[in-house]
């Protein structure tokens, strides 16, 4: 508790790295079934990203992620991919990104990191690969974030653009403004 308060409070770069080594030591001397171990390599995961140590909150979170199921590895995997393309580690982050939707697809995180993921590619000009991850949260799940589909929709008619499939962009486009209406 008092590492996260650290982590909390801290003001200062400095403070933050003092915040990830104390709850990384704390989960050192934690045996590795105590259910805080995980929690303190989080918790020092983003004291050190915040404290702007990008490659050991990335190394934090991958030995949690690491560890098979659950909702500590299920957030470490979130938090590695979504640290990874900000910071242009997009291949890590899409494989990181491909490893959470197979093993929590009905997580509401799911939907973000789609998008996250269609962002990536978009970045790149790869218009197919943007188009399958912008339209996963509309298809593969139950709409589970209304947040999510008005850019889900949006993104998935620009992607259609570029690939040339007007209709599709269209198609997309009418339902975006009977979403729009609806939420009003």
């Amino acid at each position: 508790m008092q590492g996260m308060c650290m982590r909390r409070y801290a003001s200062s770069a400095e403070q933050k790295i003092a915040a990830n080594h104390f709850l990384a030591q704390g989960a050192v001397k934690m045996t590795e079934n105590s259910p805080f171990v995980d929690w303190a390599n989080l918790e020092a995961a983003q004291a050190a990203e915040e404290a702007g140590n990008t490659k050991l909150a990335e190394t934090m979170l991958t030995g949690v992620a690491q560890k098979g199921t659950g909702d500590k590895n299920k957030e470490a995997l979130f938090n590695l991919a979504m640290l990874q393309f900000k910071t242009a580690g997009d291949q890590e982050a899409r494989k990181n990104a491909d490893d959470f939707f197979a093993k929590y697809p009905a997580d509401p995180l799911f939907d973000e990191l789609c998008l996250m993921t269609g962002d990536s590619y978009a970045n790149e000009g790869n218009w197919e690969m943007a188009a399958k991850y912008y339209i996963m949260p509309l298809t593969v799940t139950p709409i589970r974030n209304p947040r999510v589909t008005p850019y889900a929709l949006y993104e998935s008619a620009n992607a259609a653009y570029h690939l040339e499939k007007y209709p599709e962009a269209l198609n997309h486009l009418d339902t975006l403004i009977a979403v729009k209406d609806s939420l009003q």
